[in-house]
């Protein structure tokens, strides 16, 4: 059995990308912001299935499925495939199929780590891979995030997100996401940081330690949550409304937004938590860090 038979058919998870803190250092003169931010994936995420086809096909399902073809732009797991291939990959037609679960547009690296996901198992399964810098390099050109959702483990991520390094976080466990409903575009969000919103160089001396909790990572803030909250009160109002439920130790904002996530010890309560979001019409999941 060759490595292109182990290959389809194939269900990939691409895990849900939180920033439980995201601070804002500076801004280069190509116009991209520089970060520093930890990063932490989830057991809940899109699901990929791909397998054998007489010519490409990207199929898109699941409850947010219909969001993503409202999208004029190319799916990301579309030029993924076809870079990879330009990159000198080899690999045969496929069918693709998405099962979207992540919302769009919600600061949950839902496109990137679709394409991780797809660029990952590629590589591992073809018969001349790419090498290591090489797959970086492509992961980069595909998107910021990408590179960080390839490994999909907790990182530091600096520089404008190309930089990773592992990140030890103790104690992950529950982690509940919310949404208030709107995608909140990244670019929007960014075009409404002023220079008072931005931590600047002040962060540097004081960067959580390795070993830190997602707690204790959450508390160093997210500087995009003003823009963002200008952009979509909403936002506030959700966060104040994760502060108060039972067992919540933590609230915050992920990446640009709009989704927010709390922190918990218990997994009853942080599924007691979801669940009255959900009845009250808010999009919400209960799901752990891994």
């Amino acid at each position: 059995m060759t490595a292109t038979d182990l290959m389809f058919p194939a269900s990939l998870h691409a895990a849900a990308k939180i920033n439980l803190f995201l601070r804002i250092t500076g801004k280069r003169t190509d116009g991209y912001h520089t970060l520093e931010s930890g990063v932490v994936f989830t057991e809940f995420g899109d699901r990929i299935t791909i397998n054998r086809a007489a010519a490409d096909k990207i199929c898109l399902t699941g409850p947010f499925a219909g969001d993503l073809m409202k999208d004029s732009g190319d799916n990301i797991c579309a030029s993924c495939l076809a870079k990879f291939r330009q990159a000198g990959g080899v690999v045969e037609p496929l069918k693709i199929v998405i099962e979207k679960n992540i919302p769009v547009g919600a600061g949950l690296g839902g496109g990137s780590s679709d394409a991780a996901a797809l660029l990952r198992h590629l590589n591992q399964h073809a018969t001349t891979p790419l090498s290591p810098d090489a797959l970086y390099r492509l992961a980069l050109h595909l998107g910021a995030d990408v590179p960080v959702c390839l490994n999909m483990a907790s990182a530091h991520v600096s520089g404008i997100g190309e930089i990773i390094s592992p990140l030890a976080v103790k104690n992950a466990g529950s982690i509940l996401l919310a949404n208030p409903g709107r995608a909140l575009a990244t670019g929007d969000v960014f075009k409404s940081l002023t220079d008072a919103d931005m931590t600047g160089d002040r962060l540097a001396s004081h960067l959580p330690p390795d070993g830190a909790t997602p707690s204790e990572l959450a508390r160093y803030g997210n500087d995009l949550l003003t823009p963002a909250c200008q952009l979509m009160p909403e936002i506030e109002t959700l966060l104040t409304t994760l502060a108060g439920q039972e067992g919540a130790d933590t609230v915050g904002m992920s990446g640009s937004g709009a989704t927010c996530f709390a922190i918990y010890s218990s997994h009853t309560a942080c599924e007691a938590a979801a669940g009255q979001l959900l009845a009250k019409n808010i999009w919400a999941v209960a799901t752990r860090i891994i």
